[in-house]
């Protein structure tokens, strides 16, 4: 059981994606969480950024960008 789900909806800018991840590592300790990433559909470099992550994460990957709120719904 986790304490903490973590949602980020994306869209490219695969490196704002990665600065916030790295982040979350630094920060995130004390408790048991879990990271949602949903991918609206980005056309950068994000879906390989994605891939190779490890841990307890979950990509939901949408064919085209449902948008900010769709995406926060979709990973809770």
């Amino acid at each position: 059981m986790y304490e903490c789900s973590i949602i980020i909806p994306v869209h490219n800018r695969a490196e704002l994606t990665a600065q916030c991840l790295e982040a979350l590592s630094k920060t995130v300790r004390d408790v048991t969480w879990e990271l949602v990433i949903v991918d609206n559909a980005s056309t950068d470099g994000t879906a390989e950024l994605l891939t190779r992550l490890s841990g307890d994460v979950q990509v939901i990957r949408n064919q085209v960008n449902l948008g900010f709120a769709k995406a926060c719904n979709q990973g809770a």
